[in-house]
């Protein structure tokens, strides 16, 4: 027999394995590991992708993701052997891993090829035959492959005549990025290069350059006529692939001569941002005028970078020259360098600062200005300029008077740096010219430190981890973090006597504190700037005891209202709290909460000593009137008995007191947290989560369980709030046994997280019950029955963990393990759960405890524990103790059960894979 077939029933024991832990970094987002590996240096992700399956991805995609050689790539395919025409193929591509070539070529986004002949083995040139022989792979049905799909930047420096040649092979859609570097400029090397620059004009259709670089440096004018018409034709086929490359927003040209047939390109630029070029005049200066004039038609041009070079002494700029770069209205940088001078007057800087408004640096690199256009340019130039670069003469410094001769407005508001190149400046000129600059420049704002320049929210969610002293330190010590400080400070007060003092002096007596003198000078603009700010406090009308306070009479608080009312309309003391907590120990303290209720409040704790429950139910009947202007989201009631018999025999104040927190409770049809402990039936509970519909979480204690409660009604009540989360209700359990049809309800119920029906007492459910329960509440993570009463069958174990999500962890149920024998493990298809606290109502008898062990090892994975009923009353220490002992046995057998589990299914796994590879 098939190993597989021999085993299998071994394997329907646990449906899964338990899963690996993990570590942290490897549960983290694909894209915030991918920015981690972006800071880490190449050994370092050599390193990850050798030893973590995990990370491997990640490392290689970063290890390959910038090459500075194709030679790597191409080894892949074959070795390389290198021939006197470059690096070629030793063996051919007819054995070549294209998928493993392409698993590493799809990686690279950015390459910089140097295409370098000489010096044997450390040549890096490339034969050109190479690229024919990849052409192979690299053929699909659309046609031919780029060999790096998803190239997005390429830089070429090409020592070699025909190198050029290399680019073309490496064109994609994905490309945006091109810089190509030419050293040597032979007539050959010009016209290889134009047939290169033509072919990329060709594949204009795939090809869509942001950025385009070509640089040829030069040693000196172009010699013969052989290379004047290489140079030109060179110039056309450039000048061609600008004129395709409409949406191109960098460019950069070294060297670049006026007459050029690329001065016809620019008109097709448009939308270029940024300029970099050098000029090589050999003649007349009419034709630099007319190409800056070509660089005008490019009006959204941001960036200027301007390199003059004269082969012979020629005259200095005028400011003629570079007029037509006026029409760049977008300039925001401007760079230009001349070996000789830009002649320039006051009118011509008035002229450049009202064209070039959004400059922000001016970098005029030729010979001395003169001191006196300094003032000229403070006065022409917006205050965005931050960076002026001006060689100064400084001759005439001592013939201007700063106070007297400054042009009108001459004055640098935001300049931080002024360039003035190779300037000296003598010892006796130092303090005219630091008195220029100082009648001219703005003094420099002092940087404010990083926490002033943090916005007020981040301030507030700073002040929220520091303690009440600090802030109070902060607050007294800084005006800029005084208010973010006060906001912290008072945000959670625990006595109303500190913002009642800011009206008048408090004086104490037996009813708690007064005013003095009453509110007739009380400064109510101060109370209500710190009022505003509490948003939790808590209130107790104790006079002496909880944390040593003592709080205002009940009246101080009536007086406050009254003239608040009158001032603002509303009687509330804290307009903006949100969450109220009220601890009442004196008679009249209920009275307290009708003074501080606003529309603001969403929270109310309420703890009520049992002896005042009339005062209180007035209180709340009050409440339940002024509904219109109290929304709630949370309510917790706690009434406090007081220990003594006549106290549990008055129940008339109960009575009260129960019917008006259900009429205020009922009130608020948008509570979605009720807690109420303890009442004396579920009586009144019916009445108060009637019209509750968006009810999350119910918690409520009561004292006695008759048979004429509404038990019926408030499952039904229950069942109507479909948002219910948390449902705990604990007294008394019911007498007789209940069928599952008065649970049924709390079926639709089906974001039940937490559900406690111990209260009903003994329940009659079967496998189709359970069934039911489990499709419904697929969130539910904790559920408790009744451990007293009649118990169930051990069947419903299995019932239960067939029916229930993974997500149940703590199961309560009275379990019968009396029948666990007829139980087979091996022949009954049990299912696995991930469990992991299991209450039972009884202890285990010896002679049951290895089948239950059996069949609890079966069902649930390690981590599982067993935990049996305690007892109550007077047996509950002699039962306890019988508890523990047979919990300690089945615990022992269930881990031995677990071991031996998980070595069989080591052990068929092994065979499987010995079968496998025979």
């Amino acid at each position: 027999m098939h190993p597989a077939s021999e085993k299998s029933s071994i394997f329907r024991l646990e449906a899964a394995t338990t899963l690996a832990i993990q570590s942290t970094f490897l549960t983290l987002a694909p894209e915030l590991t991918t920015q981690i590996f972006a800071f880490a240096d190449k050994p370092t992700c050599a390193n990850a992708a050798r030893s973590c399956k995990g990370l491997k991805e990640f490392a290689l995609d970063q290890l390959w993701k910038e090459m500075s050689s194709l030679l790597p790539l191409f080894r892949l395919l074959d070795e390389l052997n290198y021939t006197p025409n470059g690096w070629n193929f030793t063996n051919g591509l007819a054995n070549a891993d294209w998928d493993k070539f392409w698993s590493y070529a799809e990686r690279v986004r950015a390459v910089t090829v140097v295409d370098r002949t000489g010096g044997g083995m450390q040549s890096c040139h490339l034969n050109p035959l190479l690229f024919l022989h990849t052409s192979s792979g690299t053929l699909t049905c659309n046609g031919p492959r780029p060999l790096l799909p998803q190239l997005t930047r390429l830089t070429f420096h090409c020592y070699h005549p025909d190198g050029t040649t290399i680019v073309l092979p490496l064109i994609g859609p994905t490309l945006r990025h091109l810089s190509m570097t030419l050293f040597k400029t032979s007539p050959y090397t010009s016209k290889i290069a134009s047939t290169t620059f033509s072919t990329l004009t060709s594949m204009q259709s795939l090809l869509r350059l942001d950025s385009l670089e070509v640089v040829i440096p030069r040693s000196g004018p172009i010699p013969t006529e052989p290379a004047r018409q290489a140079q030109a034709v060179l110039d056309r086929s450039i000048a061609k692939l600008l004129e395709s490359q409409k949406d191109l927003q960098s460019l950069r040209l070294v060297p670049f001569r006026p007459n050029s047939p690329l001065n016809q390109s620019f008109v097709h630029l448009s939308l270029l941002r940024s300029l970099v070029i050098t000029y090589i005049l050999e003649g007349h200066r009419g034709s630099l005028t007319e190409s800056l004039s070509s660089i005008a038609s490019c009006t959204c041009l941001e960036q200027l970078f301007i390199r003059i070079e004269e082969r012979e002494l020629g005259d200095p700029l005028s400011f003629f020259d570079i007029r037509p770069l006026l029409a760049c209205r977008q300039l925001t940088v401007f760079d230009i360098s001349h070996l000789h001078a830009l002649n320039l007057d006051h009118s011509d800087v008035v002229e450049m600062g009202k064209a070039w408004s959004q400059m922000e640096s001016l970098l005029l690199w030729t010979d001395d200005f003169p001191i006196r256009l300094l003032p000229s340019f403070a006065a022409s130039f917006s205050s965005r300029l931050r960076c002026l670069g001006l060689p100064l003469d400084l001759e005439d410094m001592e013939t201007i008077d700063p106070q007297t001769q400054l042009p009108p407005g001459a004055k640098f508001t935001s300049l931080t740096t002024l360039h003035i190149g190779e300037t000296w400046v003598k010892e006796d000129q130092l303090e005219t010219f630091a008195k220029l600059l100082g009648s001219i420049s703005a003094p420099k704002p002092p940087t404010p430190p990083l926490i002033f320049r943090l916005s007020p929210e981040v301030l507030r969610v700073v002040f929220s981890f520091l303690d009440q002293r600090s802030c109070s330190r902060a607050a007294r010590s800084c005006k800029r973090l005084k208010e973010p400080a006060l906001d912290q400070l008072w945000s959670n007060i625990t006595t109303l006597v500190a913002p009642l003092a800011l009206l008048d002096e408090l004086v104490h007596d037996d009813n708690g504190s007064m005013f003095r003198t009453g509110l007739s000078r009380a400064n109510w603009p101060k109370y209500w700037s710190y009022a505003d700010r509490v948003r939790e406090v808590h209130v107790t009308d104790q006079q002496t005891g909880y944390g040593g306070r003592i709080e205002p009479d009940p009246l101080t608080l009536v007086h406050a209202s009254a003239v608040a009312t009158s001032q603002t309309g509303s009687g509330a003391l804290l307009p903006k709290a949100k969450t109220l907590e009220f601890d009442f120990q004196q008679g009249p303290g209920p009275v307290l909460l009708l003074q501080l209720i606003s529309p603001a409040v969403r929270h109310i704790i309420i703890t009520i000593p049992g002896r005042f429950n009339q005062a209180a139910g007035v209180v709340f009947s009050t409440l339940a009137a002024m509904s219109c202007s109290v929304k709630l989201e949370r309510f917790d009631v706690t009434i406090l008995s007081d220990g003594s018999r006549a106290s549990w025999a008055r129940q008339e104040p109960q009575a009260t007191l129960e019917p008006s927190i259900a009429k205020f409770v009922a009130s608020q049809a948008g509570l979605q947290i009720l807690r109420m402990h303890p009442i004396d039936s579920l009586s009144s509970l019916k009445q108060a989560i009637d019209p509750l519909r968006h009810l999350r979480v119910l918690e409520v204690t009561f004292k006695t369980s008759t048979s004429n409660s509404p038990l019926k009604d408030i499952i039904t009540s229950l069942g109507s709030c479909i948002d219910l989360e948390k449902l705990e209700i604990q007294g008394p359990s019911y007498s007789g046994r209940q069928n599952f049809s008065v649970i049924r309800p709390l079926l639709s119920c089906g974001r039940l997280t937490i559900l406690d029906l111990s209260w009903l007492g003994s329940i009659t459910l079967n496998a189709a019950n359970v069934e039911e329960m489990g499709k419904a509440w697929t969130k539910l993570e904790c559920l408790r029955f009744s451990l007293t009463g009649d118990e169930m069958p051990v069947d419903l174990l299995i019932n239960f963990a067939a029916s229930f999500s993974p997500s149940l962890q703590s199961l309560a149920i009275p379990l019968d393990v009396s029948t666990v024998e007829r139980i087979s493990p091996l022949a009954t298809d049990v299912p696995s759960h991930n469990l992991k606290q299991l209450f039972t109502g009884s202890s285990v008898q010896e002679t049951h405890i290895q089948p239950f062990a059996e069949l609890l090892g079966t069902i649930f994975r390690p981590g599982f524990c067993i935990i049996p009923d305690s007892g109550t009353g007077n047996q509950k220490g002699k039962k306890q103790s019988t508890s523990s002992s047979t919990c300690d046995k089945v615990s022992s057998l269930l881990n031995l059960i677990w071991r031996v589990q998980n070595r069989t299914r080591h052990k068929v796994q092994n065979d499987l894979e010995a079968c496998d590879r025979a």
